[in-house]
């Protein structure tokens, strides 16, 4: 390979410019790995445990006191670390006349499960330098995780978030599956409506057919929403019950498919009609799939834990 090499003539300094960043990855190469117990990507979370345990802190498991030791001792030191190795590799190695990126923290966290790349969960101390109040909304940072989508109902919502604290709390096998199973009794004696998946409902022309029916390909909310219309008309009661627009914010239950209603899903705006007759139809266990056990999944994977079986007894406790 032939090149020549130049020496620089100039060096100018161009100022300051407002300009997009862009995250830029590759493809099949690992976006986040540990090093030194510090999980490495766009942010650096440290393991500050074995820290303390150097330096022989006696208060390792007083909240309060572990906080005031990290932000007087610890965290000072870490900041000069890094922005030495920082300043170093932009000035001598970039010949940058002065380094101008600078780090803040932003969480101390007693506790944090993480599963990939931005999506995880932390018991959450400190948010920057506001202290977390024992109990608060706030007392769990979520990132990436199902539990903080719109589409989850607010019910399954705010018992996961309670589930996940407890679990980072705890980490404790027995008591996550016995709280699984409380709520798994209060999922099926609960409203259908308090635990039908929410969302809005679009295309709704695109994916009729001539015949009034859903096209080959419909999505499982859209089809939902047609099939629901469709049903209107069948038991003729559009002037007793709205009909689903597009655009309209939707609620969706499963069903066990029937000669009746031929589809899997069933939405609705406010209440299932009593006169669709398809109380006795709802799949209580494809929606408990769904709505509780797919978003907390990975998090027994990554405890390597297995969920409870509610089709037979759990004897898996005593093997654990």
């Amino acid at each position: 390979m032939k090149y020549e090499i130049d020496e620089i003539s100039e060096i100018e300094d161009l100022g300051e410019a407002t300009q997009e960043v862009y995250d830029i990855g590759m493809i099949d190469t690992p976006h986040t790995f540990f090093a030194n117990d510090i999980l490495v990507h766009n942010s650096l979370y440290c393991n500050v445990g074995n820290i303390l345990k150097s330096f022989n802190y006696p208060h390792i498991n007083d909240n309060e006191k572990c906080l005031e030791f990290l932000e007087a001792k610890i965290e000072p030191l870490i900041f000069k670390v890094i922005n030495n190795i920082v300043s170093k590799l932009m000035i001598q190695r970039h010949n940058c006349k002065e380094c101008k990126i600078s780090f803040k923290r932003e969480m101390i966290a007693r506790r944090a499960c993480f599963l990939a790349k931005k999506r995880y969960m932390a018991w959450v101390l400190k948010m920057e330098t506001e202290r977390v109040k024992e109990g608060s909304a706030h007392e769990i940072e979520v990132k990436g995780l199902e539990m903080v989508r719109s589409s989850t109902p607010e019910m399954i919502r705010n018992i996961l978030k309670k589930f996940n604290l407890a679990l980072l709390k705890d980490v404790d096998y027995k008591k996550a599956n016995d709280f699984i199973r409380e709520v798994y009794d209060l999922f099926r004696s609960t409203n259908l409506e308090q635990i039908a998946r929410i969302t809005n409902v679009n295309n709704l022309e695109k994916y009729t057919g001539d015949d009034g029916a859903p096209v080959l390909g419909t999505p499982g909310h859209v089809k939902a929403t047609i099939g629901y219309n469709m049903m209107l008309e069948k038991y003729k009661l559009e002037d007793t019950y709205e009909k689903i627009y597009e655009g309209d914010k939707i609620k969706t239950v499963y069903i066990k498919t029937s000669y009746d209603y031929p589809y899997s899903q069933i939405a609705f705006k406010e209440k299932l009609p009593t006169e669709f007759k398809l109380k006795e139809l709802i799949d209580y266990d494809t929606m408990w799939e769904k709505v509780f056990i797919k978003p907390i999944r990975p998090l027994y994977e990554t405890m390597k834990w297995s969920l409870p079986n509610f089709d037979q007894v759990d004897i898996s406790d005593l093997f654990y």
